[in-house]
């Protein structure tokens, strides 16, 4: 098995199958301590850091190796190893994010002050 390191705070992630995503060859771990998600794929990875922001769960999904992101609002959170998130709406695409700094110590903040122009 792969083992996947947090880019945030630098520990060994939680490998979390989903039967539904391992069918078709994405490997995804998680981050409990920063509630980030990454998702790897043979050609293809991203990472998502999650948050709640007024009693609504956000998900902000950036493509590794890409200048590109997305904003989404999670109607029911998925869990980890066990399932995937459900009734998804996505809120913004960022064309280019080069430069843009989101961590999970600061995404709470970031979503709050986008909301309003959103």
């Amino acid at each position: 098995m792969d083992i996947q390191i947090c880019q945030y705070c630098g520990n060994p992630t939680t490998y979390s199958p989903i039967a539904q995503m391992e069918r078709y060859g994405y490997k995804v771990f998680f981050c409990h301590t920063c509630q980030v998600e990454y998702v790897n794929q043979s050609d293809w990875s991203r990472v998502a850091l999650y948050t709640t922001v007024k009693g609504k769960m956000f998900r902000y999904t950036m493509a590794k190796n890409e200048a590109y992101a997305q904003l989404w609002k999670i109607d029911k959170p998925g869990i980890p190893g066990v399932r995937v998130n459900e009734k998804m709406k996505l809120i913004v695409s960022f064309n280019d994010i080069q430069g843009i700094v989101i961590t999970p110590q600061n995404i709470q903040s970031k979503i709050k002050s986008w909301l309003p122009f959103l």
